[in-house]
């Protein structure tokens, strides 16, 4: 039989390389049964190393911020925005306002230079009596501003001492004449001229109005 001599490199699992002629017959070589000549047994096998993939970094997302809504404002400071409105274009400093749920009425104004609302209180309301503001600041005291009232005062009644001829009502003029006959027409009329027409800033005498703008340039 004629001997074939090869000349492989081998290489096995441990990673040993082997080189040199190998007499390859049917005896010498396991697992060489059924393989075509000049085939090269292998005697070993290199496995290649396994590897995991790194995962993909995950990421969290950063929460949207979050807002807090601005308060709604108090009821002084939507009386004190909307007097500012109306009192600054006049040079007008604006009173002092308080709340006090406690009062009767919507708002009253008092000598002290301040208005005292019991609520949120509307325009007309606010105009109202800031129309009382500017006709005591134009009078510079109760005195003077009770008898300036009797220039704001329609159809004046000796017997009722009410404004009879005023645009009040039945109750509203009985009420005005216990304290200063044509005070509230006044208020009414200085609100009207700051630009607030309403249930509480009517004055449909045009004498009246110009008495109500002579005396916001007064109060200025």
């Amino acid at each position: 039989m004629k001997f074939t001599a090869l000349v492989i490199s081998v290489t096995i699992a441990l990673g040993i390389v082997l080189h040199g002629p190998i007499t390859a017959s049917s005896s010498s070589i396991d697992n060489t049964d059924a393989r075509p000549p000049g085939s090269v047994a292998t005697m070993g096998f290199m496995v290649s190393p396994t590897t995991t993939p790194t995962p993909a970094p995950t990421t969290t997302p950063a929460p949207a911020p979050t807002t807090t809504p601005a308060p709604a404002p108090t009821c002084v400071e939507q009386a004190n925005a909307f007097l500012t409105k109306i009192l600054q274009p006049h040079g007008i400093a604006n009173p002092q306002v308080v709340l006090d749920s406690s009062i009767g009425p919507n708002a009253s104004y008092s000598l002290s230079g301040t208005i005292t609302i019991k609520g949120c209180a509307s325009e007309s309301v606010l105009a109202h009596e800031a129309g009382h503001y500017i006709h005591h600041l134009a009078s510079g005291d109760w005195g003077t501003m009770a008898f300036d009232s009797g220039n704001f005062c329609l159809g004046h009644s000796s017997d009722t001492g009410r404004c009879e001829s005023g645009w009040l009502s039945e109750s509203g003029k009985s009420s005005e004449a216990r304290v200063a006959p044509g005070v509230e027409h006044a208020a009414h009329c200085i609100g009207h001229a700051l630009g607030v027409s309403g249930s509480y800033t009517k004055c449909p005498d045009a004498h009246l109005f110009n008495e109500a703008l002579a005396r916001i340039g007064s109060a200025a």
